[in-house]
């Protein structure tokens, strides 16, 4: 079987010697589909210039994966026992062999080509609290796209009557703060079909979902405690229920 390689010998080894030297540190940009390659110096500056935001994050002293389970078992549990969930979800939403979710950032090459700030970004695929991303992310995204001001796609703003105006919020998904968000979440549920107890079990694994995410960088915990973090499911939809609930504020 012939084998056609689309790679020189040359690039072959200018590429090992890239993945081989841990001076610096490859990551695709932010935005535009381009590849970085940064001083790892700098990156991790830029890393830790954003950790050091104590309102933020904090640092902690232990995994808290454990007690984290068992938040989340005990409030399933007591869902499954109102009856508003089945055992079957029960088992979804509790994981049993969860990975660690990890901290990096891509670099803005959009705003800045020298020492561009960082889009920080929380790998959080099997995670102890993804399956309840999920979930709520199913749940929510219906609701937002009913939204007043929800924009399908170029042909449906096309076709609707509306005033263009922009907001541009400087490092939205980690400037919410959980008490105006969660309530945004639940004045987009009041307009659902579900039931007051469904909201309310919506309202708890939201309130999980975000007290309880952590991270690690560097062999370091740390528990984020403002805002989400892009990489979960539900913080699209959650990032547009709090602007619907800003828009119709601004609007009064």
């Amino acid at each position: 079987m012939h084998i056609c390689h689309n790679v020189t010998l040359k690039e072959k080894t200018a590429l090992r010697v890239l993945i081989e030297d841990k001076s610096f540190v490859i990551k695709p940009a932010d935005k535009g589909g381009s590849i970085v390659i940064i001083d790892r110096i700098k990156y991790m500056r830029e890393v830790m210039r954003q950790l050091s935001y104590i309102n933020t994050y904090e640092a902690l002293q232990y995994d808290p994966i454990f007690s984290i389970k068992e938040k989340i078992r005990k409030v399933v549990d007591h869902y499954v026992e109102n009856g508003v969930i089945d055992e079957q979800l029960r088992d979804y939403l509790i994981k049993q062999s969860p990975i660690t979710p990890v901290l990096y950032v891509l670099p803005k090459v959009h705003k800045t080509l020298v020492d561009p700030p960082g889009c920080p970004i929380v790998a959080s695929v099997d995670s102890v609290l993804s399956p309840l991303s999920i979930t709520l992310e199913k749940a929510y995204t219906p609701l937002v796209k009913n939204t007043r001001s929800f924009i399908l796609d170029t042909t449906h703003f096309l076709n609707v009557e509306s005033w263009l105006v922009t907001i541009d919020l400087v490092s939205l998904y980690t400037s919410i703060g959980h008490e105006e968000g969660i309530e945004a979440v639940a004045k987009l549920l009041r307009t659902s079909e579900y039931s007051e107890i469904q909201q309310e079990f919506f309202l708890q694994m939201l309130s999980l979902v975000l007290c309880e995410n952590y991270f690690l960088f560097e062999d370091v915990y740390y528990l984020q405690r403002r805002g989400t973090v892009m990489g979960s499911n539900v913080a699209l939809p959650y990032a547009n229920a709090f602007m619907s609930a800003l828009e119709d504020l601004c609007l009064q």
